[in-house]
């Protein structure tokens, strides 16, 4: 009989369990956020939380723990740096439903992250984007006796690159 086991079992052994939760948090570290299901986004919350709470002392007996679930000594850097602002929260927004099963997303944020190590470099197709903005052009489309402009969405339609898509959720198998 198992009693006061607590944490979400996620379908997962324990050691599996383990090596995915340090591998969401090795890329929390590398990227700032994750966008994953919301289970599996709750219990990562729970470790973060507790993994920078246990390393506010900053000693050689921390940075070794922290480098042991983390495995590269420029991700101990920045969690020791976070740790040592008292950025240590994570904020966890529910995001949508995936394609295929249906299941429900969220991005697990570390808050204050883009403040310490500040955003990646845009793409080159951003900073196109970026001086369109600046100039308010104008494209117009025919589609059904309607002008539309670039970007807006005819009704129970998505313009995914000049396409119009109809837009429905997933269904199940027994569904179709």
């Amino acid at each position: 009989m198992n009693k006061r086991i607590s944490g979400a079992k996620l379908g997962r052994k324990k050691s599996c369990r383990e090596a995915l939760i340090r591998n969401q948090m090795r890329s929390l570290f590398m990227n700032g956020f994750i966008v994953t299901t919301t289970p599996k986004a709750k219990a990562l919350k729970s470790e973060v939380e507790s993994f920078l709470s246990k390393m506010k002392e900053d000693s050689l007996h921390n940075k070794r723990k922290m480098y042991s679930v983390l495995g590269k000594t420029s991700l101990v850097d920045k969690a020791s740096e976070l740790v040592k602002k008292g950025e240590t929260k994570i904020g966890i927004i529910k995001v949508g439903f995936r394609d295929g099963d249906n299941a429900e997303t969220s991005k697990v944020t570390l808050l204050g992250f883009e403040n310490l190590f500040g955003k990646k470099k845009k793409s080159q197709i951003g900073k196109k984007e970026e001086k369109k903005k600046g100039e308010t052009e104008f494209v117009e489309e025919k589609k059904d006796d309607k002008i539309l402009e670039k970007g807006q969405t005819d009704k129970g339609k998505l313009n995914i690159k000049d396409r119009f898509v109809s837009k429905e959720r997933a269904r199940s198998r027994s569904g179709i």
